[in-house]
């Protein structure tokens, strides 16, 4: 095509984006008083991550653009996950009119693929799996991201395997989403395991030993177990611990789910030994 026919046709694109954007918000605040449903505040956050790049490396003059609308982004997370109590025009309206209206040239054209021609796939299925890239990754580093999660979930060995009952929602974040070094968070609210990504591959040099990527991540899917499965025994007593972790309210059964997955004996194997045979027969062993 010629030049300057691509031009205008990205012009062009550019013009619908921002008039779809403008649009949609637009509708939202219409609900006030009363606030918008739920659903609708939680399909504009999809539409805006698969048209935006909201994470990972843009060119300076767009990241102050990409940090406004990456917070506004959460922040209409939040507000599907506990419910608006207040106005949403109020609260939201301000955020729009102060804050992302007057960097919507500059989203234009370093945030999507109408400006960049670079803009990653933000959601992609493997099986029941669901993987989302909140980083901007390319088509082949998500791709790869993802190799090395389903080769983790892979690992999981006999009963184990039910932590991926259902199919399981990843998401790829960046470091401004955790808290701490942590590689990984299983978000039971939104049953969505959040694995930290990061421009210098992280998660392509994780490891498979205690406290490595592999295990935080099936550490993670404990978490999953527990909330999908449960069991009824109270594995946050002493006799349970192993790890210096696993004493930390809630992280108990957690730690045993990953020790006898991998086979580690470095935390106490009688413990985990015991772990193993109540989990594979449903019966307490008679020496706890």
């Amino acid at each position: 095509m010629d030049p300057l026919a691509v031009r205008v046709v990205a012009r062009f694109l550019a013009a619908s984006l921002q008039h779809e954007l403008e649009t949609r918000f637009e509708k939202l605040l219409s609900y006030d008083p009363g606030n918008p449903p739920p659903d609708e505040v939680k399909a504009f956050r999809v539409w805006l991550a698969s048209n935006f790049k909201l994470s990972g490396r843009v060119p300076k003059e767009g990241k102050l653009a990409q940090e406004e609308l990456n917070r506004f982004w959460r922040g209409l997370e939040t507000a599907t996950e506990i419910g608006v109590q207040y106005s949403f025009s109020k609260w939201f309206g301000g955020l729009w009119r102060d804050r992302i209206k007057r960097e919507i040239p500059n989203m234009l054209q370093y945030l999507t693929v109408e400006g960049t021609g670079k803009a990653p796939v933000f959601e992609k299925k493997v099986g029941s799996n669901t993987y989302v890239n909140m980083i901007g990754a390319s088509a082949d580093r998500f791709d790869g991201l993802i190799d090395v999660i389903e080769k983790v979930f892979s690992m999981l060995k006999d009963w184990h395997k039910k932590a991926l009952d259902g199919g399981i929602h990843v998401v790829f974040a960046g470091p401004k989403d955790f808290r701490g070094t942590a590689s990984g968070k299983y978000r039971s609210e939104q049953d969505q395991l959040w694995i930290r990504a990061t421009a210098g591959g992280r998660i392509e040099k994780g490891g498979t030993g205690y406290g490595g990527l592999a295990y935080v991540i099936v550490h993670e899917l404990g978490h999953r177990y527990d909330r999908k499965h449960g069991t009824k025994f109270d594995f946050d007593r002493p006799e349970w611990y192993t790890s210096r972790y696993s004493t930390n309210e809630g992280e108990s059964f957690a730690e045993l789910f990953a020790l006898s997955n991998f086979g580690i004996t470095t935390y106490k194997p009688e413990v985990v030994a015991k772990f193993e045979d109540l989990m594979t027969t449903g019966k307490m062993p008679a020496t706890m």
